[in-house]
This record gives structure tokens, sequence and C-alpha cells, in this order.
């Protein structure tokens, strides 16, 4: 990573870089019986470059049905800033914890995906594993009889991400 834009301190501070939460999430799950996500997308400002070659960001994740690679949770972390494509698959996340305001999903996998393996001209890419993300929002009952939860934009709610750097190799 050689450069960032309009990011936040992460959560916590191990975390190399934080983006804002939107106001134009529009989230919700439901914590009855565990958390189950329900609909809607996380939005995410600020932006990453690599390498000084290429910068993504303005993130969105979201489910994504259908997707076939193994071992992930169907949500998908796409960038909208200027690839418009989909970047990493996340895995099954570690702990979910949910205080009644905060919100807090550790430990997700960003696994690569094959539309940004493809992007880089290496394929063989595909799944394997580029850091790790991390949740944490505030968030408000929506007013249904259901207790469904939305996360709202709160100041200290983003999205920390560490990333890793190997050396490929081209076969």
């Amino acid at each position: 990573m050689t450069d960032t834009n309009n990011t936040v301190a992460p959560i916590p501070s191990n975390y190399l870089v934080g983006f804002k939460i939107e106001s134009t999430t529009n989230f919700t799950f439901s914590d009855e019986g565990g958390f189950t996500p329900l609909s809607g997308t996380i939005e995410h400002t600020g932006t990453v470059t690599f390498n000084d070659q290429i910068t993504v960001g303005n993130f969105s994740i979201g489910l994504a049905p259908g997707r076939t690679v193994t071992g992930v949770s169907g949500f998908v972390l796409r960038d909208t800033f200027s690839l418009n494509t989909i970047l990493f698959d996340l895995g099954i996340p570690g702990p979910v914890a949910f205080d009644g305001q905060n919100l807090t999903i550790s430990d997700v996998k960003l696994l690569i995906s094959p539309e940004f393996a493809n992007l880089l001209q290496k394929p063989k890419l595909t799944g394997l594993f580029g850091g790790t993300a991390r949740i944490d929002a505030q968030v408000a009952a929506v007013p249904e009889p259901d207790s469904v939860l939305a996360i709202l934009v709160a100041g200290a709610a983003l999205l920390a991400t560490k990333f890793y750097t190997q050396k490929i190799k081209s076969t």
C-alpha cells in the first residue's frame, strides 16, 4: 500500500487503514437467535493505492447470490471508485458481537475474487488470502415489529483492513 485518501483511524489500531461508513448504507440484520444478515449494503468512503499503480476504494459490501468460490460467506467487497468490480469474496466472519448499539464483525478473510484476479491478469490468484477486515458500526432499531436493525452512519463506524503482501511467482 503506497497511499491512502479520505480514511479514518482503524479500530483496533493494529489494522492498517479504516474507512468511514456512509449514510447511503442500508444494511439490515436480525440478532434474534444469532447474527443473521437480511438485506442491503454497507457503503464506505476512502481509497487506497497499491504500488503507486492502482487505486481502489469507496467500497461497497453486499450479498452476491450465486458466488461459486468455496469457503465464502456470499458477501463481496466491491470497488466503486475506479474498477467498479468485485475485489474480494468475504470469508465466513469470526466472532460477531452486538450489544444493542454497536456491531462488530471480526476476522473477515478477504479472498481475491475471480474478477480482480483476471483484471490483474493472474487468474491463479482467485480465492487466495488477501488480508483481513473488521466492521465496527453503530446501529439503530428499525421501527418494525420483528426487531430488524439497520446500520447508521457514525463517525467511529468503519471498515478496518489488514492487507498482507506476498511475492507471487509467475509460472
